[in-house]
Protein backbone atom coordinates (compact mmCIF):
# COMPACT_ATOMS: atom_id res chain seq x y z
CA UNK A 1 0.00 0.00 0.00
CA UNK A 2 1.05 3.33 -0.90
CA UNK A 3 1.47 6.38 1.72
CA UNK A 4 0.21 9.47 -1.19
CA UNK A 5 1.33 11.67 1.98
CA UNK A 6 5.01 10.06 1.54
CA UNK A 7 5.50 9.07 -1.95
CA UNK A 8 8.48 8.18 -3.35
CA UNK A 9 10.04 11.17 -2.44
CA UNK A 10 9.65 11.35 1.33
CA UNK A 11 7.35 13.47 3.71
CA UNK A 12 5.36 16.47 1.90
CA UNK A 13 4.50 17.39 5.24
CA UNK A 14 6.54 19.79 7.17
CA UNK A 15 8.98 18.15 9.53
CA UNK A 16 9.84 19.95 12.92
CA UNK A 17 12.79 22.10 13.33
CA UNK A 18 14.59 22.38 16.69
CA UNK A 19 15.12 25.81 17.18
CA UNK A 20 18.96 26.68 17.55
CA UNK A 21 20.75 26.57 20.76
CA UNK A 22 22.47 29.63 21.79
CA UNK A 23 25.79 28.97 23.34
CA UNK A 24 25.58 29.79 27.35
CA UNK A 25 28.22 30.39 29.83
CA UNK A 26 27.77 30.39 34.00
CA UNK A 27 29.60 32.43 36.22
CA UNK A 28 29.83 32.25 39.72
CA UNK A 29 29.69 35.63 41.99
CA UNK A 30 31.79 35.88 45.03
CA UNK A 31 28.64 34.78 47.06
CA UNK A 32 28.92 31.80 45.11
CA UNK A 33 25.58 32.03 43.03
CA UNK A 34 25.65 31.32 39.29
CA UNK A 35 24.12 33.41 36.83
CA UNK A 36 23.81 31.66 33.11
CA UNK A 37 24.80 33.89 30.31
CA UNK A 38 24.43 33.85 26.54
CA UNK A 39 27.76 34.35 24.10
CA UNK A 40 27.72 36.80 21.57
CA UNK A 41 30.59 38.05 19.28
CA UNK A 42 32.28 40.83 21.12
CA UNK A 43 30.69 43.14 18.56
CA UNK A 44 27.35 41.89 17.99
CA UNK A 45 24.45 44.35 17.54
CA UNK A 46 22.29 44.00 20.21
CA UNK A 47 18.85 45.02 20.78
CA UNK A 48 18.70 43.81 24.34
CA UNK A 49 18.36 46.90 26.43
CA UNK A 50 17.85 46.36 30.50
CA UNK A 51 20.77 43.42 31.26
CA UNK A 52 24.61 42.83 32.82
CA UNK A 53 27.28 41.70 30.54
CA UNK A 54 30.84 40.55 30.19
CA UNK A 55 33.41 41.35 27.88
CA UNK A 56 35.21 37.99 27.72
CA UNK A 57 38.35 36.47 26.70
CA UNK A 58 38.09 32.76 25.99
CA UNK A 59 41.41 30.79 26.62
CA UNK A 60 42.74 28.26 24.61
CA UNK A 61 41.63 25.79 26.91
CA UNK A 62 38.14 26.86 26.46
CA UNK A 63 37.72 28.57 29.70
CA UNK A 64 36.75 32.46 29.45
CA UNK A 65 38.67 35.18 31.25
CA UNK A 66 36.58 38.47 32.10
CA UNK A 67 38.04 41.48 30.86
CA UNK A 68 34.94 43.77 31.75
CA UNK A 69 32.12 43.16 34.11
CA UNK A 70 29.05 45.67 33.43
CA UNK A 71 25.55 46.87 34.33
CA UNK A 72 23.32 48.51 31.80
CA UNK A 73 19.67 49.95 31.32
CA UNK A 74 19.98 49.73 27.79
CA UNK A 75 22.75 47.53 26.18
CA UNK A 76 21.38 49.06 22.95
CA UNK A 77 22.71 52.51 22.86
CA UNK A 78 25.58 51.37 25.41
CA UNK A 79 27.83 48.59 23.80
CA UNK A 80 28.11 50.53 20.13
CA UNK A 81 29.65 53.40 22.10
CA UNK A 82 31.46 51.58 25.23
CA UNK A 83 34.66 53.45 25.92
CA UNK A 84 36.08 50.02 27.24
CA UNK A 85 35.42 48.32 24.07
CA UNK A 86 38.74 49.04 21.87
CA UNK A 87 40.55 48.11 25.18
CA UNK A 88 38.92 44.84 25.78
CA UNK A 89 39.80 43.61 22.47
CA UNK A 90 43.48 45.14 22.89
CA UNK A 91 43.30 42.53 26.20
CA UNK A 92 41.95 39.71 24.00
CA UNK A 93 38.65 39.96 24.53
CA UNK A 94 36.11 38.12 21.92
CA UNK A 95 32.75 37.46 23.30
CA UNK A 96 30.30 39.29 25.00
CA UNK A 97 28.36 37.10 27.56
CA UNK A 98 25.07 38.67 28.09
CA UNK A 99 22.32 37.64 31.31
CA UNK A 100 19.05 38.31 30.50
CA UNK A 101 17.02 37.30 33.86
CA UNK A 102 17.93 40.85 36.48
CA UNK A 103 14.42 42.69 35.62
CA UNK A 104 15.32 45.42 38.12
CA UNK A 105 17.88 48.34 38.00
CA UNK A 106 18.75 47.18 41.40
CA UNK A 107 19.06 43.26 40.42
CA UNK A 108 21.31 44.42 37.70
CA UNK A 109 23.91 46.46 40.04
CA UNK A 110 23.66 43.21 43.07
CA UNK A 111 24.43 40.74 40.07
CA UNK A 112 27.48 42.91 38.31
CA UNK A 113 28.86 43.50 41.92
CA UNK A 114 28.70 39.65 42.86
CA UNK A 115 30.48 39.21 39.64
CA UNK A 116 33.03 41.60 39.60
CA UNK A 117 33.95 40.60 43.14
CA UNK A 118 34.40 36.94 42.24
CA UNK A 119 36.52 38.19 39.07
CA UNK A 120 39.30 40.68 39.01
CA UNK A 121 38.10 41.89 35.31
CA UNK A 122 41.27 44.16 34.53
CA UNK A 123 39.41 46.38 33.28
CA UNK A 124 37.02 47.38 35.93
CA UNK A 125 38.44 50.32 37.86
CA UNK A 126 36.39 49.75 41.17
CA UNK A 127 38.16 47.41 43.32
CA UNK A 128 37.59 44.38 44.50
CA UNK A 129 38.04 42.05 47.65
CA UNK A 130 40.08 39.28 45.45
CA UNK A 131 41.89 41.94 43.27
CA UNK A 132 42.53 44.03 46.46
CA UNK A 133 43.82 40.66 48.92
CA UNK A 134 46.13 40.29 45.40
CA UNK A 135 47.53 44.33 45.92
CA UNK A 136 48.18 43.88 49.66
CA UNK A 137 49.54 40.25 49.51
CA UNK A 138 52.06 41.93 47.10
CA UNK A 139 53.09 45.19 48.68
CA UNK A 140 53.55 42.95 52.14
CA UNK A 141 56.50 41.00 50.25
CA UNK A 142 59.79 42.17 51.47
Amino acid sequence: MVDYLSGIFGSLAPQPVAAPQLPMWNWQGRSGAWYIHTIFPLTAQTFIEGANYIMVQRLTDGTRKAIYIGQSENLRTRLPRHEKLMLAQLHGATELHIHLLATTDAERFRIETDIRNGHPAPLNEQSTPLYSGLLAALAAKP
